[in-house]
């Protein structure tokens, strides 16, 4: 008689101690107790990113090493954060993440000139972009009008993005409750994305201020209109990171590229759908 042996090694899921056979629900090398023994949340054999661990460590170590793994290894960061617990650490993440990212967008954004107004009134003659007009024409208090504008319509639109991924995650029929509340947890996690492509994009805007050209075999001249990209990047990028977590999510019931494909279609579809319901053409115009 042939008996087979479960090849699965449950580990804790903040320091990775084995802990197959232990009689009581607390690990015995990071005294951190094991979550609940709800249906719903039975069987850990994840290890948590490292900043939702307990014993973090180096606060910047912790956090440049999940925001590592976020960004490269979006399948490995959405399986690490599979616990949907410890969520006032989970929304502050994403609140400052959010917030900075509204900010970036709101002193870099087409048309508002805050951030340019303020270099040439600082130091005159030395940072003048391209094909935007003299900032220095600009008082204080437009540029001030301008930033709270600019502010606000992108605190909306990555709110929205964030927004989106939770509720898709929560409202899908036919998933495990770990796999809604887990991918509610990898949407408000992702946030650090939309730094990341800002910064990325205005990187590439100043150090190729004119033009990125080609040479043989094909000639031709592309200029990057804007120094920040439209929110529909943004939201396409995002939506591409968030459906690679969804789908590695081991509560899913399948995780293939077939899996990943249609999470990553299904946000699309949906951003695009409701976008073009909540931002007409309008304020927010420039940015979408």
């Amino acid at each position: 008689m042939c008996v087979r042996v479960s090849s699965w090694k449950p580990v804790c899921p903040d320091c990775g101690y084995p802990v197959r056979g232990l009689a009581t629900p607390r690990c015995p090398e990071c005294g951190v107790d094991f979550p609940p023994t709800h249906k719903a949340f039975r069987r850990w054999a994840v290890q948590r990113v490292a900043w939702d661990r307990i014993n973090r460590g180096s606060i910047l170590a912790s956090y440049l090493r999940t925001l590592t793994v976020i960004l490269f290894l979006p399948w490995r960061a959405g399986r690490g954060l599979v616990i949907p617990d410890r969520w006032p650490r989970c929304i502050r993440w994403a609140v400052v993440h959010i917030g900075l990212a509204a900010l970036a967008g709101a002193l870099l954004g087409d048309g508002e000139h805050t951030l340019y107004w303020l270099v040439e009134n600082i130091s005159p003659s030395s940072f003048h972009p391209p094909q935007w007009e003299d900032p220095a024409d600009a008082s204080a208090a437009l540029a001030l009008i301008w930033f709270g504008q600019s502010l606000t319509a992108w605190a909306i639109v990555i709110v929205f993005s964030v927004g989106l991924g939770s509720l898709l995650s929560l409202g899908l029929p036919g998933r495990h409750r770990g796999a809604k509340l887990g991918g509610v947890k990898w949407s408000f996690y992702l946030s650090p994305l939309f730094i990341v492509m800002l910064a990325a994009w205005f990187g590439y805007y100043v150090l190729n201020p004119l033009q990125a050209q080609s040479q043989w075999p094909f000639d031709f001249t592309y200029t990057l209109p804007t120094p920040v990209p439209p929110a529909r990047l943004l939201a396409g990028a995002y939506g591409v990171w968030w459906a690679a977590g969804m789908a590695a999510n081991p509560y899913n019931r399948a995780r293939t590229l077939g899996v990943f494909v249609r999470f990553a279609l299904l946000y699309a579809g949906s951003w695009a759908i409701i976008a073009w319901v909540l931002f007409p053409a309008g304020a927010l115009d420039s940015l979408l």
